[in-house]
């Protein structure tokens, strides 16, 4: 049996963090910084897409997955 510190189980541990902070930054970025999302309607429904930042700034690395 492997042992938890080898790093089993810790991919669950992030995505699962990953996804409880973006619930609760999410609405707090929404009313403190109107994000305005241009050219969504070009991002397919289904299939894989690639979303590249230009990165203005250190705050695109939480608004852009906010949004």
């Amino acid at each position: 049996m492997p042992h938890p510190a080898d790093g089993e189980g810790r991919d669950y541990v992030c995505a699962g963090a990953y996804w409880v902070l973006k619930g609760l930054l999410s609405p707090i970025f929404f009313v403190l910084w109107r994000i305005k999302v241009e050219g969504r309607e070009n991002i397919p429904k289904k299939g894989p897409a690639v979303l590249a930042a230009n990165h203005q700034s250190f705050c695109d690395s939480f608004f852009i997955p906010s949004s």
